[in-house]
């Protein structure tokens, strides 16, 4: 007898601009927002909200796939010319964009599992990430104690409730502002990639442990989440990025990231003699490397000299 997500709310946990209208509603914080399909209206909500600076995207991507930071009117146009009428990665033609005011602060990925409405946040991970001619490009997925943190849960469990989720996963993004957090966009679906992996090694709790019984043993399910999750270890995916397109000439990720104190393992299938294209998004990068410590200053150094490696271009060399 479990209690089903509202119907009525499943357009609203995939629509991004629903998403934020739906927040709006029900009083919770969120970012101001506009939806259409004509550079007029956009300009014209852009005059009647002048912020310091706006987010174009698609109503419906992920990976932060058409993500465009905008400072001024001719960067929203060019980014809306550059994404009306393509298809996003889903298959979906984008005939209407959604643009936002830009939030600053720091953003943080909070997954929760939800058992009958109680919602329980089982892991927090705080992003690294870098600007690239106004495209957001992620480097890396950091953990961080929950306990840390009350204020993104609550504010995640009432963005859960708003948006009509009861039962099952979610992933959701959350910016940590000045004014306190803001949602940049839910998925009613567990955490994708390698996310779950280092819950389950870095986590007194497990995300697939907790959806399955919040499915299957609902008391289960409550006497787990009594307490806390507490982290055993902490964890840095770092997103591999290729700094332009071409073939490869030297693949050196794992010979020179296994000597790290706290390597974990890497996930790259290029070869020497294939072709890799230029990272523009976290879906286009070409690469991980997990890291894992109990020492978090050690976690935090051997991420340094994966970055160090990679701005002088020894993990891989791209000939033209």
């Amino acid at each position: 007898n479990l209690l089903p997500n509202v119907f009525e709310l499943s357009q609203a946990r995939r629509d991004k601009y629903l998403m934020q209208r739906q927040l709006m509603v029900d009083g919770v914080r969120h970012i101001p927002h506009f939806k259409s399909g004509d550079l007029e209206e956009i300009l014209r909500w852009c005059s009647n909200n002048p912020f310091d600076e706006y987010v174009i995207k698609p109503v419906s991507s992920f990976g932060t796939e058409g993500v465009f930071f905008c400072k001024n009117m001719y960067e929203v146009e060019a980014a809306f010319r550059s994404l009306i009428d393509t298809r996003d990665y889903s298959g979906i033609v984008n005939k209407e964009l959604l643009i936002e005011q830009k939030i600053d602060g720091t953003e943080y990925v909070v997954d929760a599992v939800t058992s009958n409405g109680q919602h329980f946040v089982v892991n927090i991970f705080r992003y690294v990430k870098q600007e690239v001619n106004g495209v957001p490009i992620y480097c890396q997925m950091v953990t961080e104690p929950v306990e840390e943190h009350t204020e993104l849960i609550t504010y995640v469990s009432s963005v859960l409730t708003s948006l009509g989720i009861c039962n099952g996963t979610s992933h959701n993004e959350v910016i940590l502002s000045a004014d306190g957090p803001v949602l940049v966009e839910t998925g009613a679906r567990m955490h994708g990639g390698l996310g779950p992996r280092l819950v389950e090694e870095c986590n007194t709790h497990s995300l697939i442990d907790l959806s399955l019984m919040a499915r299957i043993s609902p008391q289960e399910f409550t006497d787990k989440t009594s307490s806390l999750p507490v982290l055993t270890k902490y964890a840095i995916e770092y997103f591999l990025k290729a700094p332009g397109s071409g073939t490869l000439s030297k693949v050196d990720v794992e010979s020179r990231c296994s000597s790290l104190e706290s390597y974990g393992y890497t996930i790259c299938k290029y070869a020497p003699g294939d072709y890799i294209a230029k990272t523009v998004d976290l879906v286009t990068s070409y690469g991980r490397v997990v890291l894992f410590n109990a020492d978090k200053n050690q976690l935090e150094s051997d991420a340094r000299k994966i970055a160090a490696w990679e701005e002088a271009d020894q993990l891989i060399s791209i000939s033209s």
